[in-house]
């Protein structure tokens, strides 16, 4: 019962901070206040696998992937709406933010050649294997189809 309600806690939190931002008139938050309430088992559900914190309620690590395809799910309404506004000129950079300030340290000296080159070679060796990850549009697709998503119909996939 507690990791239900723990559940239902995180739940209400974020359905109030969602009400509150459509009452307030922020742009979208109604829309996303509604998909919720239409949704609330469903959030609910997905809410209840974690913390307060943001860390799985049973306590295993999150997988690092999760980070990008959450990324991406986030990201895409934003995407497709500079696209539009800037008719297809974009331009993407990429910045790394090492926390750890050894090993940002190291990072850096490895990058202007104080230190082992190693380090940023394989750094940015991952980060162009990233390139090659593709964005898999067919569960966009069936997620869109399933929960009907504002605004992510055909024409923004």
């Amino acid at each position: 019962w507690a990791r239900g309600a723990a559940a239902m806690a995180l739940f209400g939190a974020f359905r109030e901070a969602l009400l509150s931002k459509a009452a307030a008139g922020v742009p979208g938050s109604k829309e996303a206040a509604d998909f919720v309430e239409a949704r609330a088992d469903d959030v609910s559900k997905a809410l209840a696998a974690f913390a307060a914190s943001g860390e799985l309620a049973s306590g295993a690590a999150l997988p690092a992937s999760c980070y990008n395809d959450f990324y991406k799910w986030t990201m895409f309404p934003v995407m497709r709406a500079v696209e539009e506004a800037k008719d297809g000129d974009i331009r993407c950079t990429f910045s790394v933010n090492i926390r750890d300030a050894d090993c940002r340290r190291k990072l850096y000296e490895s990058a202007i050649g104080q230190g082992d080159p190693a380090l940023f070679s394989e750094l940015k060796e991952r980060l162009g294997a990233l390139q090659q990850r593709l964005f898999d549009r067919s569960l966009f697709g069936r997620c869109v189809a399933e929960y009907g998503f504002p605004g992510w119909g055909a024409a923004a996939l």
